[in-house]
């Protein structure tokens, strides 16, 4: 019973379950200056969830994803960046304000953000709306991202 949570600074989370889950929130890794590891150190992830495109959240996401065959978790902006990217799109999952889905032994909801979101794509912008995600880790636990 329970999990461990892991700051990575800034937005950045690791979290493992007590089943054995990992999943990477927000990963902006290699580029953080208070993330006290290296991308290399993390164990592979089974999911990524990103709350919005920008750069200090998307961070090392797609790299992840691609290296590792972990699930991506996202909104249709960063799903669209993605698979411009390379990642098969049967590796992203969408979700939307409201939405939820089972993955990896998590019941995850994506709920309303007041945030901004864009990513540059092919030279232009792609805008969207950012998430927070609800993780229920096991019935009647769950976190707020």
């Amino acid at each position: 019973m329970g999990f461990e949570l892991l700051y990575l600074g800034h937005s950045a989370f690791q979290l493992r379950t007590a089943a054995g889950t990992v999943v990477l929130i927000d990963p902006f890794i290699s580029e953080n200056r208070l993330c006290p590891l290296r991308i290399e150190e993390l164990p592979p992830p089974h999911a990524v969830l990103v709350t919005h495109g920008a750069f200090d959240h998307l961070g090392d996401a797609f790299a992840i994803v691609a290296r590792t065959g972990a699930r991506l978790i996202c909104a249709p902006e960063v799903r669209r960046a993605a698979i411009a990217k390379g990642i098969a799109e049967e590796r992203v999952d969408l979700i939307v304000w409201g939405g939820a889905i089972q993955r990896c032994g998590l019941v995850i909801r994506a709920v309303e953000n007041r945030h901004i979101s864009h990513l540059l794509l092919e030279g232009s912008f792609l805008t969207g709306m950012p998430l927070s995600f609800i993780l229920e880790v096991e019935p009647g636990l769950s976190i707020y991202h």
